[in-house]
């Protein structure tokens, strides 16, 4: 699965939505008084056939399957955060847990990780300059209909404590540096 880690930014997560992990495929088989699960073992050359064979099936290969690097980098779930937190700080949305951080939520801020969350759409990591000692990681689902993305929802926010040293001169020498890469 494809993941995008900022480099400088990455020491921000150790990634609360971050759900994926190296999976082995089982075969499970069950009778009436035991149940056992055994690896199945196939060459990597058998599952790629497979998989290349198969219909795009799952929807976050219909949400990220023809993603371009830039498209990690600059995307619509990242502008529907921005809507939301100005909702939020508005008084049109009211997600609770941002309340005590209302004063930072009309602030710029910069996304440290992405990548898809396996029960669709996007997680997305991000720190905000005006509060460099927290880190927000936000589940944004994106809905899809007949092969498109039609529209999206913040389903989760978890607030942690981010590593010490991350600065906003940190922050914004990185994205001197690597201009891909935006403040949103």
């Amino acid at each position: 699965m494809k993941r995008f880690i900022i480099p400088a930014i990455a020491l921000l997560v150790l990634g609360a939505c971050n759900n994926h992990s190296n999976t082995q495929n089982t075969q499970v088989s069950t009778s009436n008084t035991t149940s056992s699960v055994a690896p199945i073992e196939k060459a990597d050359e058998e599952v790629d056939k497979e998989v290349d064979s198969m219909p795009p099936s799952c929807l976050n290969d219909i949400r990220f399957g023809d993603w371009t690097e830039e498209d990690w980098c600059d995307n619509d779930y990242f502008r529907v955060l921005r809507k939301y937190f100005d909702a939020c700080y508005n008084g049109d949305t009211n997600r609770e847990e941002l309340m005590a951080y209302k004063s930072i939520l009309k602030s710029k801020f910069a996304i440290g990780q992405v990548s898809p969350h396996r029960m669709g759409g996007l997680c997305i990591t991000i720190i905000f300059l005006d509060n460099t000692k927290k880190t927000f990681t936000i589940w944004a689902y994106s809905y899809v209909e007949d092969g498109k993305v039609v529209g999206y929802d913040v389903r989760s926010i978890d607030i942690d404590d981010a590593p010490d040293g991350m600065t906003k001169e940190k922050i914004l020498t990185f994205i001197k540096e690597y201009p891909e890469h935006k403040l949103w």
